[in-house]
């Protein structure tokens, strides 16, 4: 049987995303305050799972792990990027989601999941309500779920090692490691490559986003002029958003700047 795709129409479409923007507008608490919810033009969507059907497949079992109170780090984990332009910094993220059908269409889904002032998740909004209610099949379905893609490479890289303190310019050990990632990616295949920023919690939140993005920059411009094609990268900055580890103390005194030393770091993802 040849299998169809059902596009259901959102009740407000909006055309597309600034790296940084919100369809919708949030308050603190994670809420949209805008009298009628916005909803993505799934044809302005970044990801396919293949190339006529925007968005992804995935189960319901894994999309129902995603619920209030997790950290972007946590959602990425569970279901991945957005699938729009939106990065760290935005407080609003959306996905497509393409459920198979006993009739052998698919039914298309919008997921959208809100986030309040200190970057925790309230409960995911769908569109249309009922996405994750599954018709029963007219016969038995063997389902075999696909395997999400692994990276081909992962690096985590100490901010002290590539930068100076507060800093964005490479120091000198900063490019000879940077350089040696280059070498090793010209011998991989790979489709794209994330580059996440991340600073420790001394600062302002404003101030340690911007400096999170500028490192995530520099990094990424470095690759680009390596022979890196710049259409396979995406550059974001998370700030202080998810730290690896927890310490005790406001002042910015040595020892905890030496404690905080494992969150101020570049995570390459390669895909």
């Amino acid at each position: 049987m040849k299998k169809s795709l059902v596009i259901l129409a959102a009740t407000t479409m909006t055309i597309g995303l600034s790296a940084c923007g919100s369809m919708n507008k949030i308050d603190r608490q994670g809420n949209i305050v805008n009298k009628e919810v916005k909803w993505g033009n799934p044809k302005y969507s970044t990801f396919k799972t293949s190339g006529t059907m925007h968005g992804g497949v995935q189960s319901v079992e894994t999309l129902k792990l995603v619920h209030a109170g997790q950290t972007k780090a946590q959602i990425l984990g569970i279901q991945g990027r957005p699938h729009y332009s939106e990065g760290f910094s935005t407080h609003e993220w959306n996905y497509i989601w393409n459920f198979y059908q006993p009739d052998g269409s698919y039914k298309q889904c919008q997921e959208k999941i809100t986030f309040d002032s200190k970057m925790n998740s309230r409960e995911p909004i769908w569109y249309p309500a009922d996405c994750l209610v599954q018709p029963e099949p007219q016969q038995p379905i063997i389902v075999v779920p696909k395997e999400q893609p692994k990276p081909v490479e992962q690096f985590s890289l100490n901010s002290d090692f590539l930068f100076a303190f507060d800093k964005y310019t490479l120091k000198p050990e900063g490019v000879t490691k940077l350089s040696s990632i280059v070498d090793t990616l010209k011998q991989k295949q790979y489709n794209q490559i994330v580059i996440v920023g991340h600073t420790d919690r001394l600062g302002s939140d404003n101030y340690n986003q911007k400096l999170s993005e500028k490192r995530a920059i520099t990094v990424a411009k470095f690759m680009t002029e390596r022979g890196v094609p710049s259409e396979k990268i995406r550059a974001f900055g998370a700030g202080e958003s998810t730290p690896v580890k927890e310490c005790a103390g406001t002042k910015p005194t040595t020892e905890l700047k030496a404690c905080l030393a494992e969150n101020r770091r570049v995570e390459i993802e390669v895909h």
